[in-house]
């Protein structure tokens, strides 16, 4: 069972599913990037047995405010929601799920707020990303480019009915377009979030309701001194890294990561670093079961609930 909410922030509002009891401070779960908090619609019921869990979409995504025509969604933007979150709430603590993009947030909030993390749990990745400097600047040029499109697309369109397809057609884009991580028979857990119809009821036809302009969005690029800096900053977290076997997305050969795994282990007593056999980068959502008996017993001996103050309560 989950409750659907909305967080005011600063520019509009959060959307959410909060998961177990709603007297708990819960755990914060961050998607990765053009998915929603659905990815965690099958993982969070099994969590929320023992800790709350409260999934959000994060701004552009899934269900939650959109930026103005005109103004870009950057990392930094991702990572000022998580801390108006935990402020709309008087959180003591953050403890935080996460993954993919939402564990670069996850990585970077933690090193700007060491004192307010508790618990990490990430998903297939281990820190922020760093890219090469030339690489850097075509992606720079090429984000604002897009982005210019994507706002005069906007602008054209003037109340024009938006493109729309029928839902087996956009389980099958959502399949194709994650590089076959999401299986097709789970990509409808995110896509409804991302989605609307256009006669609820009537007719099987959709159009694309999370902003566009999120495919542009202009990343924070850590250079890896600076990643290390972070990792330093980081101290007594309880930490549980999962990698999916079938996924690049954490290279355990790169000199960056081994140096970053090695200072969390080092500066946290209590940190765990699993790989989950026959898992793609969506394990969570394509395997839940499984992904839930690693954390499961994490956060049972880790995370056990914690009852809020009525004040603390949306």
């Amino acid at each position: 069972m989950h409750e659907e909410i909305r967080i005011p922030i600063g520019l509009g509002y959060i959307a959410g599913r909060w998961y177990g009891n709603r007297n708990e401070r819960p755990i914060l779960a961050l998607h990765g990037w053009q998915d929603n908090a659905g990815s965690f619609a099958l993982l969070a019921p099994l969590l929320s047995r023992q800790v709350a869990i409260l999934a959000i979409d994060l701004p552009g995504h899934g269900r939650s405010f959109h930026n103005p025509p005109g103004v870009m969604y950057r990392t930094m933007d991702y990572i000022r929601a998580v801390k108006e979150v935990a402020g709309h709430f008087k959180w003591p603590k953050v403890s935080l799920l996460s993954h993919s993009m939402g564990t670069s947030i996850a990585y970077m909030f933690a090193a700007l707020y060491p004192q307010l993390v508790d618990v990490m749990v990430n998903i297939d990745i281990v820190h922020c990303r760093y890219h090469p400097l030339e690489w850097q600047i075509k992606a720079l040029a090429y984000t604002t480019d897009k982005y210019v499109v994507e706002i005069e697309r906007k602008l054209a369109k003037n109340g024009k009915k938006p493109p729309t397809y029928k839902f087996e057609n956009l389980e099958k884009l959502l399949h194709e377009g994650s590089g076959q991580s999401i299986d097709i028979e789970k990509t409808k857990y995110v896509l409804e979030r991302n989605i609307a119809a256009v006669n609820p009821g009537v007719e099987d036809e959709f159009y694309f309701s999370r902003d566009g302009a999120i495919k542009y969005f202009q990343e924070f690029n850590t250079e890896p001194g600076l990643c290390i800096a972070m990792a330093k900053r980081m101290l007594n977290i309880k930490w549980l890294i999962l990698k999916a076997k079938d996924s690049e997305h954490i290279n355990e050969d790169s000199s960056l990561t081994q140096e970053v795994l090695q200072i969390l282990k080092s500066n946290n007593p209590v940190f765990a670093y699993h790989v989950v056999p026959n898992a793609k980068h969506h394990c969570h959502l394509n395997n839940a079961d499984r992904v839930a008996d690693y954390i499961s017993p994490f956060l049972a001996k880790h995370r056990p609930p914690e009852i809020l103050n009525v004040e603390n309560k949306l």
